[in-house]
């Protein structure tokens, strides 16, 4: 059935109240239900429009209890322990498109287009099983408590659009915060928001926009770095926590050095973690005084790092990753040697560190880009 509307102020403003519920205006559809409805598998397989921002005209009847029946609880006694709290964080992430319409559109109508149209894409990658924020939805209580679009000056991204005439072209921002659980990091979950910017707008379309995202973006890479001097055994939980961090921390360092280090797009490293390694003993180093070689164990270790860009310029995130160790293996052996420990609620104490020997003898002798993991956890789409 149709649904009868009027104009509205602004998505999100309080239309209606009483003690127990509240109104809020929205949008209009078009074609609803929009993806192609209930049997459809695939994000945008239909056309849809929306009209903002927009109040529903009709009454809306309900009934309330004052009570709700429920189970007594179990346990010894009828006595159950509290749920266990977890502290909730709040993760940023902005989104960024050059939108190009036609004239007769004004700005305040372009950006609530785009925060109803992405809006509606992130809320189905939330439901679709395929997507990484499916995940931390169903795993860490994930929901997207803010999303604004608004105009912006593309001196913020350096660069003007160039529409087609008689068009014009504005950069719209979209600032998006995420709630969840601390069982999820905040470099995770923005690493999560950002993996499919790059395609957002192949999912978008709306008032017959032509839109092209420009902004931050996902980026990850495998490679395998090469440790020598190690025990002959594999590192074991806190100390690949440790290793990870103290990858982490060099990367970030090098960034500065780098073309990629300037500039509110900055690349930032967001995580490294280990995926694999392996005990070879195809080193040797001469020993101080002696004339004799001895045999020393070596480390692959594979790592895949996660990190966040915005071109230009263009990155290749294996190149630099597999660059900046070869280039100052040396900075990498003194961070390695700072032995600053794990973050303590994620991987172990400071007394695990105090006694920690694995890396006393640890030389980096290199590192390499690889191709894709064996991992359940693909790169980015780009």
């Amino acid at each position: 059935a149709d649904l009868r509307y009027t104009l509205g102020t602004s998505i999100g403003n309080l239309f209606s109240e009483n003690d127990d519920i509240q109104i809020l205006e929205g949008a209009g559809a078009a074609d609803w239900p929009p993806f192609g409805g209930a049997s459809a598998g695939i994000v945008g397989a239909k056309e849809y429009t929306f009209y903002a921002p927009r109040v529903f005209n009709g009454n809306v009847r309900y009934e309330y209890k004052a009570e709700c029946p429920s189970a007594a609880p179990s346990g010894a006694g009828g006595v159950t322990s509290p749920p266990t709290a977890f502290p909730l964080l709040t993760t940023p992430a902005k989104y960024q498109f050059f939108v190009e319409h036609a004239t007769d559109r004004s700005v305040n109508e372009i950006s609530q287009d785009m925060e109803f149209a992405v809006n509606a894409v992130i809320d189905n990658f939330l439901k679709d099983a395929t997507n990484p924020l499916y995940q931390y939805a169903r795993n860490d209580g994930l929901v997207i408590s803010s999303l604004i679009a608004s105009v912006t000056s593309p001196t913020e991204i350096g660069y003007l659009c160039i529409p087609g005439p008689p068009n014009v072209c504005n950069l719209i921002s979209v600032d998006v915060e995420a709630t969840h659980r601390n069982t999820a990091s905040t470099e995770d979950v923005k690493y999560a928001l950002l993996y499919q910017a790059a395609i957002l707008p192949s999912l978008i379309n709306v008032n017959m926009y032509e839109v092209k995202y420009v902004g931050e973006r996902a980026v990850a890479s495998d490679s395998e770095i090469l440790l020598t001097g190690v025990p002959d055994r594999l590192m074991g939980d806190v100390e690949s926590k440790y290793f990870e961090e103290a990858t982490l921390k060099f990367l970030n360092q090098q960034i500065s050095k780098s073309k990629y280090g300037a500039g509110e797009g900055a690349l930032q490293i967001l995580s490294v973690s280990v995926n694999g390694q392996k005990i070879t003993s195809d080193s040797s180093i001469l020993e101080p005084g002696r004339s004799t070689r001895r045999l020393k164990k070596a480390n692959n270790v594979k790592v895949r790092v996660k990190g966040q860009h915005r071109p230009p310029p263009e990155l290749d995130l294996g190149e630099f990753v597999e660059s900046s160790i070869n280039a100052d293996r040396e900075a990498f052996d003194r961070v390695l040697g700072e032995r600053e420990p794990p973050t303590p609620s994620e991987a172990g104490t400071v007394e695990d560190i105090s006694d920690l020997g694995y890396f006393d003898e640890v030389q980096v002798a290199g590192a390499r880009d690889i191709e894709e993991a064996d991992t359940d956890d693909p790169l980015p789409p780009k």
